[in-house]
């Protein structure tokens, strides 16, 4: 389905085949996505909000550019390396916020 997709915005076949494995990553970011979004979101609600920051600052600025920079350039992965930088980003803030839940620490907090 993804080539489909792909065929939308361009008729281009270099482009068109990056379409499988991207849309393949795709589906996996977004899963993780989400899932950390709703940890961050109750941990929030619940006053925990410094360790959701810090994961975010820490995400952002420095695991999805340095992620991305390696998988793009010393691999040499490309447009496919870019959005493996960005898997790598959104998986560690999932098992971060994921483990933030887990420990139950949020429950004692005071909003």
């Amino acid at each position: 389905m993804g080539e489909k997709i792909f065929m939308i915005f361009s008729k281009d076949p270099v482009i068109i085949a990056y379409a499988d494995n991207i849309m393949s990553l795709i589906v996996f970011i977004v899963i993780l996505q989400i899932s950390q979004v709703i940890f961050s979101g109750c941990l929030r609600g619940a006053g925990d909000t410094k360790i959701i920051a810090l994961i975010s600052l820490v995400s952002v600025t420095i695991i999805r550019p340095l992620s991305g920079y390696i998988f793009v350039h010393p691999l040499h992965m490309g447009l496919v390396g870019a959005w493996l930088g960005l898997a790598v980003d959104q998986g560690m803030r999932f098992t971060l916020t994921f483990l933030r839940f887990r420990s139950n620490k949020w429950l004692n907090m005071k909003v």
